[in-house]
This record gives C-alpha cells, structure tokens and sequence, in this order.
C-alpha cells in the first residue's frame, strides 16, 4: 500500500467508533466514582479534635465538637471552630496561604503554616492511617 492510499484511508474512515465512546464514557463514570468516593462522600470515621502542633514541638489539642475561637502563637493567627470544622482566620503572616485552605472537618486532614511553623491536623479513628 502506497502513502497515498494510507492517508486515503484515514481520510475515509471514521474519526470516532462506538467502542471509543463507550471507552471514554466508562472511563468518565470511573474518574466521577472515585471523585465522590474521595471528596464528596460522607467521612465514615467521625472526627474528635483539632490537634495543633509548633515549630518547637509542643502540641495543643482542642475539641471539635465544641465551637470555640483560639488565638495560637502570641496572635499569629486564629484557629475557629464551628460546626464540626475549623478554620485559620487573622493570619499575621504576608501570604495568607493558611486562611485560603478553607474548613478542615476530616481525620488527617491538615491547615499548614509555614512561616509561623504551625501544623493544624484533625484527629481522630481513621481506616488509613498515615504517618505524620
């Protein structure tokens, strides 16, 4: 078969068959599945506190179950509770990247200030647990 009669054939033939849709869309069912699976679903182990660990080691833990505002750090910054979750509001450092990661409500998940060097971990029973 000569190149003109290849590119003929690709010209001629169909850009998309029915088992390449079929491949995409149960390819597309799968990726929404483990989405909800991951983000959406409901967490099956419940939350119990705010564990707040310092740069020099020291830990304070807080409960989640009750709705509370605590200055950490002298006022660097200020770790609200309500409803089940918490939240960095008043952060005194110059990005403010820790009052952009939003509420926090799951077991291991984490709000991490670097340039104060304070590490915000809900705590809690977990299925998986992770080493931090």
């Amino acid at each position: 078969m000569k190149n003109a009669d290849k590119i003929e054939a690709i010209k001629s033939g169909k850009p998309i068959r029915t088992a390449d849709f079929v491949f995409f869309a149960v390819l597309a069912a799968a990726i929404l599945a483990g989405c909800y699976f991951m983000y959406w679903s409901p967490p099956k182990t419940p939350a119990e506190s705010v564990a707040v660990r310092y740069n020099d080691g020291k830990t304070q833990t807080f409960d989640l179950h009750t709705d509370a505002t605590h200055i950490l750090a002298d006022g660097a910054l200020t770790l609200v509770i309500q409803d089940k979750a918490c939240f960095v509001t008043d952060s005194k450092c110059p990005d403010r990247v820790c009052e952009h990661m939003g509420k926090i409500n799951r077991v291991n998940q984490k709000i991490v200030c670097l340039p104060q060097g304070i590490v915000i971990r809900i705590s809690g029973e977990s299925e998986i647990h992770f080493y931090s």
